[in-house]
């Protein structure tokens, strides 16, 4: 799937397309830029976990690293942190909801309203 995702940024999704075939695409399609443009591509591998977001940065900052390093070229991001999620207190502000011990992000669970 093709889709414009900004001034002059293209996003391609596809599916179980292994990354070094995606390159493979990515520099056929720069290929077709005129002769007195350049075109820079990001390519990013899902890894199945990570959320669209996180992916698609990835990909901005291997397009952004592209460019950088002398445009008119494919650069594949790094992989996603395999890390977990470390929970974050949630404190209410002073004078909010006394008395009411702090949440985690971990143990809320949607829908669960927070104190102030």
């Amino acid at each position: 799937m093709l889709a414009r995702f900004g001034g002059e940024e293209f996003v391609v999704l596809m599916p179980a397309c292994p990354i070094d075939r995606a390159v493979q695409v990515a520099d056929r399609l720069r290929a077709l830029t005129p002769d007195v443009q350049t075109a820079s591509a990001g390519a990013a591998h899902w890894d199945g976990q990570e959320n669209g977001l996180g992916l698609i940065a990835r990909a901005d900052a291997a397009l952004y690293q592209a460019k950088m390093t002398g445009r008119d070229r494919t650069v594949v991001a790094a992989a996603p942190a395999t890390a977990p999620p470390q929970a974050v207190p949630l404190v209410p502000p002073p004078g909010c909801a006394p008395g009411v011990p702090p949440l985690t992000e971990s143990v809320a669970s949607p829908g669960t309203s927070r104190p102030g």
